[in-house]
């Protein structure tokens, strides 16, 4: 998605699963921001201390998405629990993933709640 929206570097996604999350995995970068230079978060401890600068609602192309997210995530950028939707390997109804929420600069914006894994839910990625 990076490289078809133009942008350079090196992006992971901010999902968890059983034995890797965000945080093991994540460079702890000093400042995140949108792809429109909006502030989300200016350190590592900003970004997971549950309160953004800034909520994550634009994609990668610069576009306004209020939409869930899958995460699988905990604000502090932790493992959710079994909420992964098998480690993100099942599209099944009877499965269940934890998402967030774009719209929200609150915790919810990782930890909003479950759906089931046949909802279509975008990504966040992070510039490493």
């Amino acid at each position: 998605m990076a490289s078809l929206a133009s942008l350079s570097g090196t992006f992971k996604a901010w999902l968890s699963t059983s034995d890797k999350s965000p945080n093991t995995r994540f460079t702890k970068n000093s400042g995140y921001e949108d792809v429109n230079g909006n502030i989300i978060a200016d350190s590592w401890s900003t970004l997971t201390d549950g309160d953004l600068d800034y909520d994550l609602k634009i994609d990668e192309n610069g576009i306004k998405r209020l939409k869930g997210v899958w995460t699988g995530t905990k604000a502090d950028g932790t493992y959710y629990g079994s909420d992964t939707c098998l480690n993100w390997l099942s599209g099944s109804s009877s499965q269940h993933g934890r998402r967030g929420y774009s719209g929200y600069s609150s915790d919810n914006w990782t930890d909003y709640k479950s759906s089931d894994c046949n909802d279509d839910r975008r990504i966040y990625c992070f510039e490493q």
